[in-house]
């Protein structure tokens, strides 16, 4: 996977940045390891020096909470015409399988809870960091651009991140978002063999076999009609019928 990017959209009615929460290792590692022209040792600076005391601690929190609440491939901060500002959060699919219902798409779900949420995702890159990360690494950097466009409850980026971790009340919140979203109809968490590695599966990843006979069924699934006017000029309009057929793995129509 790629590194951490952060991507700023231009927008006519809001201002957006996302955050891309898929990172290497080794990537990682690289942009931490700053060296200053005075020092001949790595800087440090306060958001490091906090994770590098509790590096373990937060390895295993974030391995406890991984089981119960997922993370976001992005989180994109957004401000529409009334000046309200909300965090759009997309998943991706861990499974990637044959018949995966997200390999082209990404789940998005808006949340009102985005403080709770970016220090999921800055616990979940030092969690997956071998070393603990400075400020100066960019997605650290990007998710306090983030938070700074949120400008929520006048707290500064070190202090939530150097605060305690989500406590049982802010999971049950992001919780409950997922499931009135829908999240939770359509992914799972499971422990897959041989490695015994967790992942947020969708339901034809983490079940395979249901679809082989959805997938490979001769007979049509679903067939049925729409019907719409065409036509360029309001009196001359008529009704235009397409009939479909979704059979297999394809969607047909044709027209009158």
């Amino acid at each position: 996977m790629s590194s951490s990017q952060a991507l700023v959209t231009p927008r006519r009615s809001n201002t957006s940045v996302t955050i891309i929460n898929h990172n290497s290792n080794a990537a990682i590692v690289a942009a931490s390891q700053r060296i200053s022209v005075f020092e001949p040792y790595p800087m440090r600076d306060t958001i490091q020096h906090f994770c590098e005391k509790h590096l373990d601690k937060i390895k295993t929190y974030m391995e406890n909470v991984s089981e119960r609440i997922p993370l976001p491939a992005k989180c994109t901060i957004e401000e529409n015409t009334r000046a309200k500002k909300m965090a759009k959060l997309q998943f991706g699919c861990d499974g990637r399988g044959e018949h995966c219902l997200y390999s082209r798409t990404l789940f998005t779900m808006r949340s009102r809870n985005p403080r709770v949420w970016i220090h999921f995702m800055f616990l979940s890159l030092q969690a997956k960091s071998q070393s603990a990360l400075s400020s100066r690494h960019p997605a650290v950097t990007a998710l306090k651009y983030c938070w700074d466009i949120l400008k929520c409850e006048n707290k500064p980026f070190v202090t939530l991140v150097t605060s305690a971790f989500p406590c049982a009340r802010d999971q049950e919140a992001v919780v409950n978002e997922l499931r009135a979203a829908g999240f939770c109809d359509v992914f799972e968490y499971q422990r897959h063999e041989p490695d015994g590695r967790g992942l947020w599966g969708c339901f034809l990843c983490n079940h395979p076999e249901r679809a082989v006979g959805f997938l490979h069924d001769s007979q049509p699934v679903i067939e049925g009609q729409l019907k719409e006017k065409k036509g360029r000029w309001r009196m001359f309009r008529r009704w235009r019928t397409r009939y479909f057929t979704l059979s297999g793995a394809r969607l047909e129509y044709k027209g009158t």
